[in-house]
């Protein structure tokens, strides 16, 4: 959420859709999505210079997938983008990450062999994503692993339902100057 420039945006134009089919054909169409992430533009121009070996996907919907070979087999890594609905705060359950993105990213992992492992990278955890979408999430996440953040607290969960299982880590913050009563914390 700290990388969206809040002021690229009207304060009445917060994104709200009354299903995920209306917020699908928003992230599909090029021009509406081009609209929606105009405030991101600073975090893609940083991305690309700082770390050109991840490469964007479908005009930045996906900022990232790429993979690893262990000795068990290919780890794959998705970056996804929590962020591009936030406009104002706390933006609990008025963020999604959006079933087209998903889509997206899982269809570059389904074109490599002998992917062992998931892992699920974005800011906001699942509770404060869009109900709907935090609903399509945990389907698409079955048995990976996803690492978020936004609260600057340590927190591991793995939550086991009736159509899936998922290990969720949060962690803090981890910069120079953190703000008083927020301590730098990491995961190992």
């Amino acid at each position: 959420n700290h990388d969206v420039d809040r002021s690229k945006y009207r304060p009445s134009d917060v994104p709200n859709y009354f299903n995920m089919s209306e917020l699908n054909d928003e992230l599909t169409n090029l021009n509406y999505r081009s609209d929606l992430f105009k405030g991101m533009a600073d975090y893609f121009s940083f991305i690309k210079k700082n770390y050109p070996h991840l490469k964007p996907i479908d005009n930045n919907l996906v900022p990232f997938v790429f993979f690893l070979q262990s000795g068990i087999g290919n780890i794959a890594f998705t970056g996804l983008n929590s962020a591009w609905m936030c406009r104002r705060s706390p933006d609990r359950e008025e963020i999604a990450i959006g079933e087209y993105q998903i889509k997206k990213a899982y269809q570059e992992i389904r074109k490599q062999q002998n992917i062992q492992l998931i892992i699920n990278i974005f800011h906001h955890p699942l509770e404060w994503l869009w109900p709907r979408d935090r609903k399509i999430c945990r389907i698409y996440f079955h048995n990976s692993i996803c690492l978020t953040g936004h609260l600057h607290e340590i927190n591991t969960a793995y939550t086991v339902s009736a159509d899936n299982r998922i290990q969720q880590f949060q962690t803090g913050g981890l910069y120079l100057h953190s703000h008083p009563g927020i301590p730098n914390r990491y995961q190992y």
